[in-house]
C-alpha cells in the first residue's frame, strides 16, 4: 500500500480533536451525515422548497451539537476526503473507519482492504474482469456493507 497523503493526517488529527469528549462512533456518523446533507442542499435549485427546507432542518440539528470551531473542523474533514478521493477514488471512508478504531469485531464489523477485494476479484475473473463494457454493475446485496467485496 503505497504512503498515505498529507489530507490523511490531516483528517484524522482533526477528527481525533472533534472526538476528544465524545464517542468517536457519534462523530463519525455526525461526520458522515452532515457531508452528505451538504452535498445534496448544494443542489437546493433542483429540488422542492420543503425538501430542501427539510433538509437543512437535520444539518443544522446536527451542527448545533458542537461548537463552531468544532463545526468548521467538519468542513476541513469534508475537504480532507474530497482531497484523497481526488487523488484516488476508492473507499476512503471504511478505510478511515477501521483506521480510527471504530469497527466493532464482536459484531463482525471489518474493512476489507481494498488491495485484497481486488486480488480476490482478479483470482475469481481473471481476464473476464477486461471484458465489462459499463463502468458500473447494479445489483442488490443487503448485508454488503460499503461493497468493496461484491
Amino acid at each position: 500500500m503505497p504512503p498515505k497523503p498529507q489530507e490523511w493526517g490531516e483528517f484524522v488529527r482533526a477528527f481525533n480533536d472533534i472526538a476528544r469528549h465524545r464517542h468517536r462512533y457519534e462523530v463519525f456518523r455526525d461526520f458522515v451525515t452532515l457531508s452528505a446533507l451538504s452535498v445534496q442542499n448544494s443542489m437546493r435549485n433542483f429540488m422542492p422548497a420543503d425538501r430542501y427546507q427539510a433538509l437543512e432542518g437535520e444539518y443544522m440539528a446536527t451542527v448545533k451539537r458542537y461548537s463552531k470551531e468544532e463545526s468548521i473542523e467538519f468542513a476541513h474533514l469534508l475537504g480532507s476526503v474530497v482531497n484523497l478521493l481526488d487523488a484516488e477514488p476508492r473507499d476512503i471512508l471504511g478505510q478511515l473507519y477501521m483506521e480510527l478504531d471504530l469497527g466493532n469485531t464482536n459484531t463482525g464489523q471489518f474493512f476489507t482492504p481494498p488491495e485484497v477485494s481486488e486480488l480476490m476479484a482478479r483470482v475469481t475473473y481473471g481476464d473476464e474482469l477486461k471484458a465489462i463494457t459499463r463502468p458500473f454493475i447494479m445489483l442488490q446485496e443487503p448485508a454488503c456493507g460499503a461493497g468493496g467485496m461484491i
